[in-house]
């Protein structure tokens, strides 16, 4: 099992190999905030997700995101509804393909991704939240400033599927002085 220390450990090394990247992020602004709402799909059971936090973007087409998200379960008795909470906390790597990439894709406004994290999970379980290592591979795209995302969030007790939708604030185009 990968311990928190070993964790930290990897994804300091992963930072700092990607710092020395000799592009900069050159069309876009570097800083953004993330916010958004989801559907979660757990085993057997539905749910709702809610999430935000910050990314960098490193170089054009490469982004680093720290997330907090609450994918929050609902699960039915037949004479009552409980809500059960899944947190997790995540730092994604992003990738953004381009039209050098997709040779279909036009130069404009939506910039689809693919991207990898790894964090802290922390389910409810047994009325009682359990800290898990798991990570999360995704794709999506931005259109502006709003974002569509497909996510699988591993965790050995929790794992979920999460279709997501949201804003950015920040990180948008640099204008031109043409």
């Amino acid at each position: 099992m990968l311990k928190m220390k070993h964790l930290l450990q990897l994804l300091s090394v992963c930072v700092a190999l990607l710092s020395f990247s000799n592009t900069c992020a050159q069309g876009y602004k570097k800083l953004r905030l993330n916010l958004g709402l989801g559907y979660a799909r757990f085993e057997s059971k539905e749910g709702r997700i809610v999430y935000f936090g910050p990314s960098y973007r490193i170089a054009e087409n490469l982004g680093l995101r720290l997330q907090l998200e609450d994918a929050i379960a609902i699960v039915r008795y037949p004479n009552q509804t409980t809500f059960v909470n899944n947190y997790s906390l995540t730092l994604n790597g992003v990738f953004y393909l381009n039209e050098k990439h997709i040779t279909f894709l036009p130069r404009g406004n939506v910039r689809p991704y693919i991207g990898l994290g790894a964090g802290i999970f922390k389910p409810f379980i047994l009325d009682e939240f359990v800290n898990q290592v798991g990570f999360d591979p995704q794709i999506g795209f931005d259109y502006r400033h709003l974002t569509v995302e497909f996510d699988y969030n591993f965790s050995p007790k929790s794992s979920y599927l999460g279709v997501k939708a949201g804003f950015f604030i920040g990180g948008g185009r640099i204008p031109n002085d043409e």
